[in-house]
């Protein structure tokens, strides 16, 4: 049984890893956009 609860769980925290690590990047990248904006100007 624990080896199956492993097996579900496993893709659930990748994907969560994955949306938090895509969050970041676009936060990121939104940041350094308006950052980036604000010394063009």
């Amino acid at each position: 049984m624990s080896v199956v609860s492993e097996t579900r769980t496993e893709p659930i925290a990748l994907l969560r890893t994955f949306i938090v690590s895509a969050h970041g990047i676009a936060y990121v990248d939104k940041l350094s956009d308006s950052g980036m904006r604000r010394h063009a100007e």
